[in-house]
């Protein structure tokens, strides 16, 4: 699991230059449509502006790791057997290394967007889960044009991950009000424990862990005989 949290973080690293211009292009438009001004980033503040920055790298890296960006264009081919495995059954199988991967992935996308618009109330949990649903639908959707199965495990895993994200930035925020820091130790504490629970539970019913080893020493070994045929050559 900590090779593939590693590649995350070079991901994140390699999206940064990329967020950094869709975030200043996003604000060009925002200008341009006087949607935005110079009396409005004083009263937004540094640190919301920063958070919507990293906002555009995260999501940068998820579409990067996900397959959606920085895929070889000519690779995509529809196919509707690919949807279909929206239709399985939930978990059957699966590896819970990937559920709790797929779980995490989300996480910060949920605390930042918590972060930037759900503190003052501006966006509920209900619409917020919404963000993260549709967010991971449309990323499914779009596997299916790039050769990559579609996963209904993949949907609610990042949909949960979302909301854990969510709950947790808002206990976070809680713990700097002095009236409220209790709340936000216990909602911390029992969103992290609710999560560890379920992962565990669902552990006896996604136990495609092993079949997941064996299709990853495939692939190893898949890409260490390419490496050696283009030596030869």
């Amino acid at each position: 699991m900590s090779s593939y949290i590693i590649d995350g973080i070079w991901e994140a690293k390699q999206c940064v230059l990329l967020g950094m211009i869709l975030w200043v292009f996003w604000n060009l438009i925002l200008f341009s449509l006087k949607k935005r001004n110079g009396e409005r980033l004083k009263k937004y503040g540094f640190k919301y502006l920063f958070c919507e920055l990293l906002l555009v790298i995260y999501l940068c890296t998820i579409l990067t790791i996900t397959g959606i960006i920085r895929t070889d264009i000519s690779t995509y081919v529809y196919s509707v057997p690919n949807m279909v495995s929206l239709l399985n059954i939930p978990f059957k199988g699966a590896s819970i290394k990937m559920v709790t991967l797929n779980c995490l992935l989300f996480a910060p996308y949920g605390f930042l967007i918590f972060i930037l618009y759900g503190h003052k109330k501006k966006l509920s949990w209900e619409k917020a889960i919404l963000i993260g649903f549709f967010t991971s639908l449309f990323i499914e959707i779009f596997q299916a044009f790039t050769g990559r199965l579609p996963e209904v495990d993949d949907l609610i895993a990042n949909t949960a991950g979302f909301l854990v994200g969510y709950l947790t930035a808002q206990g976070f925020l809680e713990l700097f009000d002095k009236k409220a820091y209790k709340y936000g130790i216990i909602r911390i504490l029992s969103t992290v424990i609710l999560f560890c629970i379920s992962i565990f539970a669902l552990s006896f019913w996604a136990n495609g862990d092993a079949l997941q080893a064996e299709e990853e020493a495939y692939v190893k070994m898949m890409e260490q005989y390419g490496m050696e045929h283009r030596q030869e050559k």
